[in-house]
């Protein structure tokens, strides 16, 4: 009779800590996912400044206030931003 509880409660150990192992793989996995896009690349400021170079007059009002934005976004001025 106790080998039977002795393997039944070993068989409930056994399935516990399966269980466990599997939700630490699934927390792990989600971290790696959040890390993983967290390494996203930001987007490229020369595309922006090429955009705003070609389409506006330097130093016209719509062109300040595009430059003033992709400040905000990037938050520095842009290596190549002058005309």
């Amino acid at each position: 009779m106790g080998d039977i509880l002795d393997e039944r409660k070993k068989g409930l150990e056994e399935k516990y800590f399966h269980r466990k192992n599997k939700e630490a793989v699934e927390k792990m996995r989600e971290k790696m996912r959040v890390a993983e896009k967290a390494k996203a690349p930001a987007p490229p400021r020369c595309n922006v400044l090429a955009a705003m170079k070609s389409c506006m007059r330097p130093r016209s009002s719509r062109w300040k206030l595009m430059f003033a934005i992709s400040v905000a976004v990037y938050g520095s001025i842009p290596a190549n931003s002058s005309s």
